[in-house]
C-alpha cells in the first residue's frame, strides 16, 4: 500500500552508522563519496593520483564530493590524532585548490582520542572541462499554506530582501495578476531563487552587483527555487499541480502565530497532508511573531505538534516525525543537517515586518542537503524522461515547452550535424498514443542559456517541429487567461502561454502532462553492436507503449478537517466517510497529468496490506483498496510505481500504480 517510504535514508551512510556503529564499505567504481584514513606528505605522483580520484568524485556529484577522513575502506571508523587529522585536512585542500573547488567541514566527530571528519568538496563557478556547466547544489522548496498566512511576503523577503511594512508590500514582485492585486490571492505558481555561497553568506536580488538570476548562479554554492504556491481553496488543484509535477525537494509550510490554536486552518491541514502524502521532507514556518502575543504563540505551537501527529497518524505512517521548535542558529544548522536521517519537523518563528529570526532560516536553507531520493545516479543514467508542466508560443522563436526532466540527461543537439538524425527526440503521446519528433533548438535554465539538463533539474525547451507539422502551427491560447512564463523560461517581447498549443489537427496538440522522449537507435554494425549515435536512415524501435488503464493500490484517507476526531466530544454528528465504489469518477493527478477517470473495480486490500492504525484512535485508520482504474480521456504516458491523487468532492485518495493494464502502441510521426 502506498504509505511513507523510510528507504530513502538507509542511502545515506551516516545513517547506517547510527544503526550499527560503522560505514557501509566503500564504492569504488562509482558515487562521489570518498574513504581516506590518512592523507600526510604525499609524494607528487600520489598527488597527482589523488586529485585524478577528487576531480572523478566531483563529476560524480555534479560538483560535488564527499570525503571521509579517518576511515578505513571497510568503513571502519578509525580515527586519527590531531596533528594527523590537519595535516590530512591540508592535503585535501591542496587537492580541491588544484581543481578550482572549496573544503568545507560538515561533521567532526571523535572516536576515543581519535577524530574522524566529513569534508564537503565543492566546485567553484564554472568548470571549463564540462562546457561551462556551473558546479552549484540545486534545491527546490515549495512553499504552501493557507491565505493570508504570509507565504508570498515572506518570499519576497527571502529573495529580495525587502522587509515587510505589515501591509503585504514585500510581495508586490511577486504577483503577477491584476486580480492578485487586487485580492492578495495568488493564483499561479511564482518561481523565485535565492542562493548561499559555500561560507553561508546570502545571495540575492538585493546582493551587490546582482541583477538576474546568473549572477545569483554564478555567485552561490548553492542555489535555492522558492515556489510560491496558491493558498485559497480555489486554487487547490495549482498547488496540487505544483507539489506532483515538480517534485520539490522540501516543502514550506507557512502558518501564522496571529491564529494562536486556529492556525492550523482546513487548508493549511490539506497542504500539510500533501506533503506528507508525497513524502516531501516537510519544515514549518510560523510568522507575524512580531503582533503575536506569547499565548497566542504558545498555542500555535501546541496546535501544530496535534495536528501534524494527527496528519501523520491518518496517513498510517509507521515512523512519524515530531515537530521541534529551532530556537538558535547553531540549532537550525544541526537540525538542517540531519533532517533526513531525524524523525523531527523543524519549526522556525520569524517575523517579516522587524526581520527577526530570519538568520534561523537562512542557517537552515543554507545547511540543508539534497535529499538522496533525488541523487540517484541510475536516474541519470536513464534514457531522457521530461515532462510538461507549460506550452509557450514565442513570436520569434516558435514552440516552447517547459517542465521537469525526471530522468536521463538531456543535451543540446547541434543544428547542422549531418550524422545524426535532425529529429533524436519525440514529443507526445496524442490521442492514438503517437509521438512527434523534435529537435531541441535551445535549453534555458534558471535564465540562462544552457548546454545540457540533468535528471530533476527544471528547464524551458525551444523545439523545431517538423516541416510539414511547423507551417501548421498555431497559438490557441489567445482565449485563454495569459499567464506568467515559469521561471526557467527565457524573456521575449511577445509570448503567448496555455497549457496547450494546437499543433496540426492530424496530430493534435502539444499540452501539459506530456513527455519528451530519445528515441532510440537499434541500428547495428558489421560487429552486430548498436550504433551509440544515429545516422539519417537509422531505423528506431517503436515508441514506448501508453496506458487507458491501470491496476493500483489506494489508500482512502479519513476528512482532513481535525474537528471530526472531536466530534463525540462536542456533541456533533460526524464528518460523513466519502463512499468509494465501483463507477466512481473523479479527478486523477499524477506529475503533470491531469485527467477524469473511473474506478472499475474495487476490492477492500488483504489485512497484511493494510495501514496499522494509531494507538486509541480506530476512526482515523485510511482504508486500503486495490482497484482497476481508466482513464477517460487520452492515453497517458504512465509507468508502474508512479504515484497518483484521485479526488472527487471531499473523497481523497492516494495511489501507486501496480499493473499497467489496457495499452496503446502508437508510432513516431515525422
Amino acid at each position: 500500500m502506498p504509505t511513507k517510504n523510510n528507504n530513502d535514508t538507509s542511502h545515506d551512510i551516516w545513517h547506517q552508522h547510527h544503526l550499527n556503529g560503522h560505514l557501509p564499505p566503500e564504492v569504488d567504481h562509482e558515487g562521489n563519496i570518498e574513504y581516506k584514513l590518512k592523507l600526510v606528505d604525499p609524494s607528487a605522483e600520489r598527488m597527482e593520483h589523488l586529485i585524478t580520484q577528487m576531480k572523478w568524485r566531483l563529476a560524480e556529484g555534479r560538483g560535488e564530493a564527499l570525503y571521509e577522513l579517518g576511515v578505513s575502506d571497510d568503513g571502519t571508523l578509525t580515527g586519527l590524532s590531531a596533528i594527523d587529522m590537519e595535516a590530512t585536512l591540508a592535503t585535501v585542500r591542496r587537492m580541491a585548490q588544484e581543481l578550482n573547488a572549496e573544503v568545507s567541514i560538515r561533521r567532526d566527530m571523535a572516536v576515543g582520542d581519535q577524530r574522524v571528519i566529513e569534508a564537503r568538496i565543492r566546485q567553484r563557478g564554472y568548470d571549463n572541462s564540462s562546457n561551462g556547466r556551473m558546479h552549484h547544489t540545486d534545491l527546490r522548496v515549495v512553499v504552501i499554506g493557507d491565505t493570508g498566512t504570509g507565504k508570498s511576503t515572506l518570499i519576497g523577503h527571502l529573495s529580495h530582501g525587502i522587509k515587510d511594512t505589515g501591509h503585504g508590500t514585500a510581495r508586490i514582485s511577486l504577483l503577477r495578476h491584476p486580480h492578485e492585486m487586487e485580492t492578495g490571492h495568488t493564483s499561479s505558481i511564482v518561481h523565485e531563487m535565492l542562493g548561499y555561497t559555500l561560507d553561508g553568506q546570502l545571495v540575492n536580488m538585493a546582493s551587490d552587483q546582482v541583477d538576474a538570476w546568473e549572477h545569483i548562479c554564478a555567485a552561490s554554492a548553492k542555489v535555492m527555487t522558492l515556489l510560491d504556491t496558491c493558498g485559497h481553496k480555489r486554487y487547490l488543484r495549482t498547488t496540487i499541480s505544483a507539489m506532483m509535477g515538480y517534485a520539490p525537494d522540501y516543502a514550506m509550510l507557512v502558518v501564522p502565530a496571529t491564529l494562536g490554536s486556529q492556525a492550523m486552518s482546513t487548508m493549511a491541514n490539506e497542504h500539510g497532508s500533501l506533503a506528507l502524502m508525497l513524502d516531501v521532507p516537510l519544515m514549518v514556518v510560523v510568522t507575524k511573531i512580531d503582533i503575536a502575543s506569547n499565548d497566542q504563540i504558545n498555542k500555535c505551537l501546541l496546535a501544530l505538534d496535534d495536528h501534524l501527529t494527527w496528519l501523520q497518524d491518518r496517513l498510517g505512517h509507521d515512523a512519524p516525525r515530531f515537530p521541534r521548535v529551532v530556537q538558535n542558529v547553531a540549532a537550525a544548522r544541526t537540525t538542517a543537517r540531519s533532517m533526513m536521517q531525524s524523525q523531527t519537523i523543524p519549526i522556525l518563528l520569524v517575523s517579516n515586518v522587524t526581520g527577526k529570526n530570519m538568520d534561523h532560516v537562512h542557517a537552515f536553507l543554507h545547511a540543508l542537503d539534497k535529499p538522496t531520493r533525488t541523487m540517484n545516479r541510475d536516474l541519470l543514467e536513464d534514457p531522457v524522461e521530461f515532462h510538461v508542466e507549460q506550452v509557450y508560443q514565442l513570436e520569434d522563436t516558435g514552440t516552447v515547452i517547459g517542465g521537469v526532466l525526471r530522468r536521463g540527461h538531456l543535451q543540446l543537439q547541434p543544428l547542422n550535424d549531418e550524422k545524426t538524425n535532425d529529429h533524436s527526440y519525440a514529443l507526445g503521446p496524442n490521442s492514438q498514443g503517437d509521438f512527434i519528433r523534435v529537435k531541441i533548438v535551445s535549453i534555458h535554465r534558471h535564465r540562462m542559456n544552457m548546454h545540457d539538463v540533468h535528471c530533476g533539474q527544471t528547464a524551458s525547451l525551444a523545439l523545431q517541429l517538423p516541416s510539414n507539422v511547423a507551417n501548421n502551427v498555431t497559438n490557441s491560447a489567445s482565449s485563454a487567461q495569459p499567464s506568467r512564463p515559469s521561471s526557467s523560461t527565457s524573456t521575449a517581447s511577445s509570448v503567448s502561454s496555455s497549457s496547450s498549443v494546437s499543433v496540426v489537427d492530424s496530430w493534435g496538440k502539444i499540452k501539459k502532462g506530456m513527455v519528451l522522449l530519445a528515441i532510440p537507435p537499434v541500428n547495428v554494425n558489421d560487429d552486430g553492436k548498436k550504433v551509440p549515435r544515429a545516422p539519417r536512415n537509422a531505423v528506431y524501435s517503436p515508441p514506448p507503449p501508453t496506458t487507458l488503464a491501470f491496476e493500483a493500490q489506494l489508500l482512502l484517507l479519513p476528512p482532513t478537517a481535525p474537528d471530526a476526531r472531536h466530534a463525540a466530544d462536542k456533541n456533533t454528528s460526524p464528518v460523513p466517510t466519502p463512499v468509494m465504489r465501483a463507477g466512481l469518477c473523479g479527478m486523477l493527478r499524477s506529475g503533470f497529468i491531469r485527467q477524469q477517470a473511473r474506478i472499475v473495480q474495487l476490492n477492500v486490500a488483504a489485512d497484511e496490506e493494510r495501514p496499522q492504525p494509531p494507538q486509541g484512535d480506530t476512526a482515523m485508520v485510511p482504508t486500503a483498496y486495490t482497484a482497476q482504474i481508466r482513464l477517460l480521456g487520452n492515453p497517458e504516458f504512465l509507468a508502474v510505481g508512479n504515484q497518483f491523487i484521485f479526488m472527487e468532492s471531499a473523497l481523497k485518495c492516494l495511489g501507486r500504480i501496480t499493473k499497467l493494464v489496457e495499452q496503446v502502441n502508437g508510432k513516431w510521426v515525422q
